[in-house]
């Protein structure tokens, strides 16, 4: 159980980013939402594809993976703050990665479907964790402060979890 926990604290950094991005109020129930399902679809899927992601990956290509998709979250936070559903799924798709991996490591369905529903509610907690954290933030800062704020959130949750 301590595993699914661990599984759905970067949904944390995920809603902080989100609204460092520029992220307004009316789409956080979007937001939420599409982290939490992405969590839950990257574990069934990662279960689902686990004779293809199994193989095992060495620390260097791991640390090269988390490292592109936290440029691309970037990016995508950079290029896209005026298509919020764009960047919402793109940063619920990317801060997933890391469950669709854990995915294809499950022993049984019935397992990781539970584990899955489980993470899939944490990640959707998380996440309204970090939105409103980074909104109480976000009142005192610069958006180019912000912007930065963002990029460190993406960073550290790619790089610490």
């Amino acid at each position: 159980m301590l595993g699914t926990i661990v599984l759905s604290l970067d949904s944390i950094f995920a809603g902080a980013a989100l609204r460092f991005f520029g992220l307004r109020k009316k789409h956080w129930p979007l937001a939420w939402r599409t982290v939490g399902l992405a969590d839950l679809a990257a574990l069934l899927i990662g279960r689902g594809m686990s004779g293809v992601i199994r193989a095992p990956m060495a620390s260097c290509q791991q640390a090269t993976l988390f490292a592109v998709c936290a440029l691309v979250a970037i990016l995508l936070g950079r290029l896209c703050s005026d298509r919020p559903r764009v960047m919402i799924l793109g940063v619920a798709v990317l801060f997933s990665i890391d469950n669709l991996l854990a995915g294809a490591h499950f022993a049984s369905l019935s397992s990781s479907a539970f584990v899955a529903v489980t993470t899939g509610i944490l990640s959707c907690v998380m996440c309204v964790s970090g939105l409103h954290a980074a909104a109480t933030i976000a009142v005192y800062v610069r958006p180019r402060v912000s912007f930065g704020l963002a990029s460190v959130a993406v960073v550290t949750a790619f790089l610490v979890f």
